[in-house]
């Protein structure tokens, strides 16, 4: 029998043959991305979710924090809470007259990142709102009982009653047993 020359392809064959399959891969890989694309989100949303945030954030107000002990305090209401818990996160609040909202960070901050990941659907989008503004309320702390809601009633050292509820559309029960050692000052 006779021996058959084996095909052996030159450097520059090799190269040629490289090129042309990295090329051909780009050609499909560009095809694709084409025939496929991705839902863009509309810059209009990123505003619009950037606004509903911020509206649940920035008329809040930190509070006190002791640098000795690590006890909360609002100076303007002469209240106090025991030392942030790390399941609790920072607080801030607001105030409107005899009652103030307060709130963790953490559960803000959740709830506003489940907003943005909604940026895709404006119905969704709009669906977490309300899951932020509860978040936001967090505990509402009053000095005046009110029926309308469930409340818990707490006797403060200086004599006032102070009258807990969460807003339940945020109800984070490890905040809400974090309030419970609120006092006055």
């Amino acid at each position: 029998m006779k021996k058959q020359k084996q095909f052996k392809p030159s450097r520059l064959t090799l190269v040629v043959m490289g090129i042309a399959v990295v090329t051909l891969v780009n050609l499909g890989l560009l095809a694709y991305i084409m025939l496929n694309p991705r839902p863009s989100i509309p810059q209009s949303n990123i505003g619009m979710a950037e606004l509903i945030v911020r509206s649940a954030k920035d008329n809040r107000v930190p509070l006190v924090i002791s640098p000795t002990d690590g006890r909360m305090y609002i100076p303007e209401k002469r209240i106090v809470l025991p030392a942030t818990d790390p399941a609790v996160g920072l607080l801030s609040y607001i105030s409107f007259g005899d009652t103030l909202a307060i709130s963790s960070d953490r559960d803000v901050n959740l709830s506003a990142n489940q907003l943005f990941s909604h940026l895709d659907d404006n119905t969704k989008l709009l669906d977490q709102v309300p899951r932020l503004q509860a978040c936001a309320r967090g505990v509402t702390l009053s000095f005046k009982p009110d029926s309308s809601v469930t409340q818990t009633s707490k006797q403060l050292k200086d004599g006032r009653t102070a009258y807990l509820s969460i807003d339940a559309g945020c109800a984070d029960a490890s905040f809400y047993s974090f309030m419970q050692g609120i006092n006055s000052y």
